[in-house]
């Protein structure tokens, strides 16, 4: 997928929920730095904007601290069509989303029944000395899992 300094980054063969799987190794000892799954709107052909989240970009820090920024993806564990507040609120708290106002899913067209709600939300990943994922203000995305 990339490579940025001493980091290779390689991508799943496939996704889910509109997510697409990576994993960060070093190169200089071959250990896993980190993994985790990201939405990017052009391989799901999903409506573009000029987010810039809208890919995972690769920041290079000081004394060879990297950050990550994209929209991270996530299952709900509930159905943000059918129970709105409900499901939002203890999401927005147990991911520390910034943003107060809850998304408006896409994708639910035609789903009559309780269907669990994947979410891409703006991130910033630290990597060292451990991987810190911070929710920073940016884009929400809400639609049904595969």
């Amino acid at each position: 997928m990339a490579a940025k300094g001493r980091l290779v980054f390689f991508s799943g063969p496939d996704g889910s929920d509109e997510g697409m799987p990576f994993v960060v190794y070093d190169s200089t000892n071959g250990t896993k730095v980190f993994e985790d799954s990201y939405h990017d709107p052009g391989i799901f052909n999903s409506k573009e904007d000029n987010s810039p989240f809208n890919h995972i970009r690769i920041f290079d820090g000081t004394n060879g601290q990297f950050h990550l920024k994209y929209l991270r993806v996530v299952e709900a564990n509930c159905d943000m069509n059918l129970e709105k507040s409900f499901c939002w609120e203890p999401l927005r708290k147990r991911l520390e989303l910034p943003t107060i106002q809850m998304p408006v899913c896409t994708g639910y067209e035609g789903v009559s029944t309780h269907w669990e709600s994947a979410v891409a939300y703006a991130v910033e990943v630290t990597l060292f000395p451990r991987p810190v994922i911070e929710a920073v203000p940016g884009p929400t995305r809400c639609w049904p899992v595969d």
